[in-house]
Parts: structure tokens; C-alpha cells; sequence
């Protein structure tokens, strides 16, 4: 009895010790998917129609700074980005800004009064516009600088 008591505690031992070393090796599915979020802003997203939306999410390794945020739109392309919002994990909004005419080159940090500060974690970036033009299919980007 008390030697399939030793050789029950010793498999026990063995199977948490796998356990442990296969959650500290291999990232859970949902870490692994989660897309950081400078790589989600700076994705190129299409207008139509002269109608931009953009609504996409990402991670946030630690608490970051973006001093800077370019617009890429073709030479000679014109619009308006009426809702900039970023949301952090807690719900709180970290930027926003409105009603402002874009053009490839235009540093929304800068044209919306100040830097953006992104705490960590799962943050949302959200944008609305209209107007593009001469292209109503453009492609829009926006590329951070931190």
C-alpha cells in the first residue's frame, strides 16, 4: 500500500511539473493571435465612396508615447478624418480629435494638440471621415512614431 502510494505521488509529481512547463513554454491561442496594435493602425484600410471607417484593436506590450502620426494618402489626395478615437483597456479615451482635413503628410498628433499616451493592454482604435477625394478609393494609413 504505501509503495502505490510512492508511485502514485511520484506520477503526480511528474504530470504537474509537464503542466507548468508547457504553460510557461507555449503562449495560450489568444496571445498568439493578438495583433499589436502600432501593427493594426498602420495597416492600409481602404476608402469608398470617399467614406473612411476604421475600427480595429491591438495590444499594447507597455505604456507607450506616440509623438507623431503621418497620414499616408496618395499624392494629391484630400479628405476629412471627422472622428479620430483611441480607447484604452480601461475604457478611458487616451486620444480623439475631430474635423480635420488630411493629406499625405498631415502629423494628426501635432494638427490635434499634443501626444497620445497608450497604457498597456487591449486598446481600439477608431476612425470616421468623408470627403476623399479626387480617388473616392483611396487607400488611407496612418504611420506612429514613438
Amino acid at each position: 500500500m504505501v509503495n502505490l502510494l510512492k508511485k502514485s505521488l511520484r506520477l503526480v509529481n511528474v504530470c504537474v511539473l509537464a503542466i507548468s512547463l508547457m504553460v510557461l513554454c507555449f503562449p495560450t491561442v489568444a496571445m498568439a493571435d493578438a495583433e499589436n496594435f502600432t501593427q493594426a493602425v498602420e495597416k492600409s484600410v481602404m476608402v469608398h465612396d470617399g467614406v473612411l471607417h476604421v475600427n480595429k484593436q491591438g495590444s499594447v506590450k507597455q505604456t507607450e508615447i506616440i509623438r507623431s502620426a503621418i497620414v499616408s494618402l496618395p499624392e494629391g489626395e484630400t479628405g476629412t478624418v471627422t472622428s479620430i478615437i483611441i480607447t484604452g483597456p480601461d475604457g478611458q479615451r487616451e486620444f480623439g480629435c475631430q474635423n480635420l482635413k488630411v493629406q499625405k503628410g498631415t502629423d494628426l498628433i501635432k494638427e490635434c494638440g499634443g501626444s497620445a499616451v497608450l497604457q498597456e493592454g487591449l486598446t481600439i482604435y477608431q476612425a470616421e471621415g468623408r470627403d476623399f477625394s479626387p480617388n473616392p478609393n483611396a487607400p488611407f494609413s496612418v504611420d506612429l512614431i514613438f
